[in-house]
């Protein structure tokens, strides 16, 4: 792990780990801090060539779904359960997932593998959300649009500008701030010039 100090004195610890890895949750909560008050889940893949005009399902290979899932889902399934120990020592926890407008009804998405894992993370936050309702453990997913100074077509011609990264850091600070007796369920951010949604 590398440890980096940032010019507002907040540290950064590095875990490499590739999240395909089944030992990675484990190693993981190994290497974090006894107590974890924020655990945001960041992690997103997709097919190769998702949002492009090159979208195929019947050529996404079997692994490249398997791996997509893995990474998408059931990897923050798993090193949530790793690390909730260390989040119950903390006196606001709080589990953010980022989850997709791919992830939504009537998306207007084809890419499946994509858009499976944001839609099954909604139901493992669902579920999660009531596990820990009674210790007052807050978990929230965000579902995100395009981010960044450009939107794209499928034909890669810009479309649009997507979100600031700013907003999405000023929603993940409401998110963390709020007290342990409110429950932020479920975020929908499309930039204002996504088509889809």
């Amino acid at each position: 792990p590398a440890f980096l100090n940032d010019d507002k004195g907040v540290a950064s610890h590095w875990i490499p780990a590739d999240l395909s890895n089944h030992d990675a949750p484990e190693m993981i909560a190994s290497m974090v801090p006894n107590a974890l008050d924020v655990l945001i889940h960041n992690a997103g893949i997709w097919e190769k060539t998702a949002f492009t005009s090159d979208y195929d399902f019947t050529t996404i290979t079997p692994e490249e779904t398997r791996r997509i899932i893995e990474v998408n889902l059931i990897a923050p399934l798993l090193i949530t359960q790793s690390l909730l120990p260390r989040l119950r020592l903390s006196d606001n926890p709080k589990v953010i997932f980022i989850g997709s407008t791919n992830g939504l009804e009537n998306s207007g998405f084809p890419e499946a593998a994509y858009g499976a894992s944001k839609w099954g993370l909604r139901g493992v936050v669902y579920s999660l959300r009531e596990f820990l309702r009674s210790e007052r453990i807050g978990v929230t997913i965000i579902n995100l649009g395009t981010i960044g100074d450009k939107i794209h077509n499928r034909q890669g011609e810009v479309a649009g500008e997507g979100m600031p990264y700013s907003d999405i850091a000023n929603i993940l600070r409401c998110v963390i701030e709020t007290s342990r007796m409110t429950n932020i369920k479920e975020i929908f951010v499309p930039a204002m010039m996504d088509e889809s949604v």
